[in-house]
């Protein structure tokens, strides 16, 4: 610790109370906050304030000061659950998944337990070793043009796969990476632009995963394109293979093609496809539909061999007691 002197530094008026006795510093904005609420909360933080500090020094101020190597944005809201505001309660608030993460991870850094597994709660349930799970928050993201925002998702899942390796939570890898293959290859090596300007980018490691995962998805999915409409309804009274079967196949390619689209589990090319006189009948497409779930029940089982993890099984074994679920 060392007193603080830099008047410079911006003060967050409303985390600065008067008579804090320690002051957090990251990104050169300040908290004045009070040991005893940290150490309430935060195991690091205990441990810290019972080592004997020195004597303060005369300065701008005589309260200690703290650097952290976090995100000021980060601590803001960390500070804010500190003071009386539930962690992830706040009625009308909706968080972001990467805002979930973001905490989860000081949670983890700081060794503070309720947060901790209250966030990893949350991020598991959308990053899930289901399919369903991922589908019900994924799958409720969908445009008016029925494709799912999978790909909106970037950087809560570049927030997570760090995460699910800093607590040994695997069972969340599989569903994370598969959102971040959907970015194109300079932005997966490169990051994307958070909101506030800064990057968020997956580490050097991996990058490497999700790109050799993001190959094999898109070949998948091609593959996929051309397979779905190989079998019709045989007893289709409007004869849909002869009449919609080539044009349909060839939009379905033409699309994955210029879309550079690897969601191998989405179902957005069949929503296009509704009942009327130039498309496929309602016998047809129940049969088509159905063809669709089988593929993706498939998919979905070999998803952490996409990207060399394993299998689901071995995954779950690796990850802590508690957090995995079963099929």
């Amino acid at each position: 610790m060392s007193t603080i002197n830099d008047s410079s530094l911006q003060v967050e008026r409303g985390l600065w109370y008067n008579d804090g006795n320690i002051i957090l510093v990251a990104e050169r904005r300040s908290f004045r906050v009070h040991k005893s609420v940290l150490s309430q909360h935060s195991k690091v933080f205990q441990d810290l304030f019972e080592i004997a500090q020195p004597d303060a020094e005369d300065g701008m101020t005589t309260c200690p000061e703290v650097p952290l190597q976090d995100r000021a944005d980060d601590v803001h809201m960390l500070l804010q659950r500190f003071y009386g505001v539930n962690w992830f309660g706040d009625g009308n608030f909706e968080w972001s998944l990467e805002e979930v993460a973001r905490l989860t991870r000081l949670a983890h850094k700081y060794q503070i337990t309720d947060l901790l597994e209250q966030g990893m709660a949350r991020l598991q349930a959308a990053f899930s070793d289901k399919l369903c799970d991922f589908d019900a928050y994924f799958g409720a993201r969908k445009g008016e043009d029925g494709k799912c925002s999978v790909a909106t998702q970037w950087t809560d899942a570049i927030a997570v796969v760090d995460l699910a390796y800093a607590t040994d939570t695997l069972t969340m890898l599989p569903a994370a990476l598969y959102v971040c293959a959907q970015l194109d290859p300079y932005s997966i090596c490169h990051g994307v632009v958070r909101a506030d300007g800064t990057i968020a980018s997956l580490a050097q490691q991996y990058q490497k995963l999700c790109l050799s995962g993001k190959n094999a998805l898109r070949a998948r999915h091609l593959c996929k394109s051309a397979q779905l409409w190989e079998k019709m309804e045989s007893s289709c009274i409007l004869d849909c293979k002869a009449h919609a079967l080539s044009r349909i196949l060839k939009a379905s390619v033409v699309d994955c093609l210029q879309s550079e689209c690897n969601d191998a589990l989405s179902d957005c090319h069949i929503a296009q496809y509704t009942l009327s006189e130039d498309v496929i009948c309602s016998r047809c497409l129940k049969s088509v539909k159905g063809m669709i779930a089988k593929y993706q029940d498939a998919l979905w089982k070999e998803l952490p061999r996409y990207f060399n993890l394993g299998t689901w099984d071995q995954l779950r074994k690796s990850s802590p007691v508690g957090t995995a679920s079963t099929d």
